[in-house]
């Protein structure tokens, strides 16, 4: 588990990084106050900029590290106190099964 999620978010780091690094580099000029009219914008630019720091760091700290942590504690277990885990034909399935009788289709 912690080798996928490890996988997982070396996989990710470089888009999300510079997505979040373009955003800030867009909103630093609004939030300098650099352009005539701009001071209306500053305040929105440094919440954006505080927001996508945010984001970032929780997607790529926080929310890994609760999984693996999640994924330890609450194990699935079956009444007889083996762990089990659903199989994929039958599981995925029912799960067919129910969604498209929510959708109002026949399986």
């Amino acid at each position: 588990m912690v080798r996928a999620v490890t996988v997982a978010v070396q996989t990710r780091l470089r888009p999300i990084m510079m997505t979040a690094l373009s955003t800030k580099a867009g909103m630093f000029p609004l939030a300098l106050e650099m352009a005539v009219g701009a001071e209306r914008f500053s305040p929105i630019a440094t919440v954006i900029i505080g927001g996508i720091t945010m984001a970032t760091v929780l997607t790529m700290i926080l929310v890994p590290t609760l999984f693996v942590l999640l994924s330890r504690r609450a194990p699935r277990l079956s009444g007889d106190g083996r762990q089990r885990l659903p199989r994929g034909g039958d599981w995925a399935k029912r799960r067919v099964g129910v969604i498209g009788a929510a959708c109002g289709r026949d399986q």
